[in-house]
């Protein structure tokens, strides 16, 4: 009777100790990434929805922002793209909150799998827009990357990451891709913005 106590309190021991996703320095660095582009994220959605022209962004240079902010690839169903960022990386912040904490295992999963899943979506999401501004708009915006490098680091540590099976891995993988599609098919029929003067 002991023993199988003792057994019992063995395989819950060994349950939250397998919550720990990863080490610490990963953990810190991948709260850092999503602070980084959570702060980003919420002041060009707050630029966007007053009007502001962005800080420290030159104007008819590669480095553009105010083109590539107010062109049609900067929004989805009115809304600035920021907007979703924003909740994207607010969640994934709040899930590496449980990272590393005792947990039991379908709740562990359940951190596990959001986390992965918004690694994913964050990176295929930055392959998209850093390609829109190489190739489509031909200025870059240095906040809109500093986000999306943020996003394809989370992504490639969630790849590099051996917590979850590959098979896993790759339905995610096919659902970010497919959720990305869906934006860009969303931007595409999107028709172009009415270009305004503003005179102060």
């Amino acid at each position: 009777m002991d023993l199988s106590s003792g057994t019992m309190c063995s395989e819950l021991s060994g349950s939250s100790e397998s919550a720990v996703l990863f080490s610490a320095g990963k953990t810190w660095l991948m709260r850092g990434l999503c602070v980084t582009a959570l702060g980003i994220s919420a002041y060009l959605a707050w630029t966007a929805f007053n009007m502001q022209p962005v800080y420290g962004c030159g104007s008819g240079t590669v480095f553009d922002c105010g083109h590539v902010l107010t062109s049609k690839w900067s929004k989805v169903f009115g809304l600035p793209v920021s907007v979703p960022a924003f909740g994207l990386y607010a969640a994934m912040l709040s899930l590496l909150l449980f990272v590393r904490r005792p947990a039991p295992a379908g709740f562990r999963r359940l951190v596990e799998t959001g986390l992965f899943a918004g690694f994913f979506s964050a990176g295929m999401a930055a392959l998209y827009f850093i390609a829109l501004q190489v190739f489509v708009l031909k200025h870059l915006c240095w906040y809109c990357l500093t986000v999306h490098s943020c996003g394809l680091i989370l992504a490639a540590m969630a790849v590099m990451s051996r917590t979850l099976p590959a098979s896993l891995k790759g339905w995610m993988g096919t659902l970010s891709t497919a959720g990305v599609a869906g934006l860009m098919t969303i931007q595409i029929v999107t028709p172009e913005p009415e270009n305004m003067e503003i005179i102060r």
